[in-house]
């Protein structure tokens, strides 16, 4: 059972980043879960819900990292959620109506036109980009460490997304609290972390979503073990972004 739980997310969609085919991009969901997750909240649960398209990150997030110089997101090939929300901050996104999710990237690195942002298609015309689409932005954002700092930071704003190591019991995890055995620690897989909890037992847990489907965990949600870096996700790259209100 759960006790003593903070859960700040306002439950959009669950998805599945793996259809209709593979695609290696956790970033992007994760990224545009956990600010749907902050608008949805800034406007206090009003309806309809506000769903950012992951599919247009995948598309269009190619900027480098100022300090390297080398740029980490490649579409269905892996990405980062700070250059995600740094592009949100930029040149704003779209709700999903303006762009499904197809699991397909870019044919080439920059090439992110009007029509991978907000298209549009009609019988006998075909498909057209749309023009001027409301876009929602990021005021700001960062990156945040150590358990004590993310809960203030989930509980102060709304979720946030973290890089987690994946070992093959957590593919194969069906319920309960995760604690992984291994000492797995690795920037494999970007996540959102919507809240936290202590159970009945007194175990102490993050509450997750991920993007491997409904049919995968706890409804597509898992409880990670909090406080002992359980697959680094305490000591690895937590990014936020906060909303911009243009409503």
């Amino acid at each position: 059972m759960l006790s003593r739980k903070r859960d700040c997310s306002r439950r959009t969609d669950n998805r599945n980043q793996h259809i209709p085919q593979y695609c290696g991009s956790c970033w992007a969901h994760a990224a545009t879960s956990a600010l749907s997750d902050r608008i949805n909240i800034l406007r206090n649960g009003s309806t309809p819900f506000v769903h950012l398209a992951p599919q247009v990150l995948i598309h269009c997030v190619t900027a480098a990292d100022p300090k390297s110089g080398l740029n980490h997101s490649h579409g269905c090939s892996g990405g980062d959620t700070t250059a995600a929300f740094a592009y949100i901050a930029e040149k704003g996104v779209p709700d999903e109506s303006c762009q499904n999710y197809i699991a397909q990237g870019v044919a080439a690195p920059g090439e992110c036109t009007d029509m991978h942002i907000c298209m549009n298609c009609a019988p006998g015309k075909g498909c057209w980009a749309v023009q001027d689409p409301p876009l929602w932005f990021a005021e700001e954002h960062g990156q945040v460490f150590g358990s004590e700092n993310m809960m203030a930071e989930i509980a102060a704003r709304g979720p946030i997304t973290c890089t987690i190591a994946v070992p093959a019991a957590l593919e194969e995890y069906t319920g309960g609290v995760f604690h992984d055995t291994t000492g797995a620690k690795g920037l494999e897989h970007d996540i959102e972390v919507a809240g936290y909890g202590t159970t009945d037992e007194g175990v102490d847990y993050w509450l997750i979503r991920n993007s491997w489907g409904v049919y995968w965990g706890e409804q597509g949600w898992f409880r990670l073990v909090r406080g002992i870096d359980n697959l680094g996700i305490e000591s690895q790259e937590c990014s936020w972004a906060t909303p911009k209100v243009t409503w």
